[in-house]
């Protein structure tokens, strides 16, 4: 019964967000929550949390993600933490909730494994969240040498630092009625 009703809400949600491929792929991961592997569990509850929140169902995302950063911490795994960890920033900016605490975190935690994919997106975050241009300007070096995309929407943040084409934005993110309390990802 559980799974059936999991399976019809997910789907919901999914496709409200995404269509075609890219909706079945985001539904796929998001069901990884029964998997027998951890790891994946985790990210399976991490991504449920993700469509939650952009579906503006801020309690739910957050208890997902709480759920996921759970079972990371559990495993004792870094990157799996330093990924939960961008996504529940992720997910707070995009519901109203503060983010900062979340980005430093997982900013730390990729720095001390020098990781820089996930220092840049840890740094953008904080640019996210704090509104410090300095932040961007280090992600974009970043990105840079990486040479992907992200540079690009790094640079259209330094020209237009409000992003009122940014869905993160302060200026642009809706802000949640209800907010579940803090995460405790400290």
């Amino acid at each position: 019964m559980f799974v059936h009703e999991f399976l019809r809400a997910t789907q919901r949600c999914g496709y409200g967000l995404r269509t075609g491929r890219s909706a079945s792929g985001y539904l796929r991961r998001a069901l990884a929550i029964d998997h027998s592997n951890d790891r994946t569990k985790a990210f399976g509850w991490n991504n449920l949390a993700l469509t939650e929140g952009r579906r503006g169902r801020a309690e739910a995302a957050l208890q997902h993600h709480r759920r996921a950063l759970a079972i990371a911490r559990r495993l004792r795994s870094p990157s799996a933490v330093r990924t939960v960890l961008l996504r529940v920033g992720e997910t707070s900016l995009r519901i109203g909730r503060p983010a900062e605490d979340d980005f430093r975190q997982a900013l730390r935690l990729a720095r001390d494994a020098r990781y820089p994919m996930h220092e840049a997106l840890a740094l953008d975050g904080l640019a996210h969240a704090t509104g410090e241009l300095g932040y961007w300007r280090e992600a974009l070096a970043i990105f840079t040498d990486l040479g992907v995309a992200q540079a690009d929407l790094v640079r259209r943040h330094l020209a237009d630092p409000a992003g009122r084409w940014c869905d993160l934005c302060p200026a642009t993110a809706p802000v949640a009625v209800a907010v579940a309390g803090p995460v405790g990802v400290r």
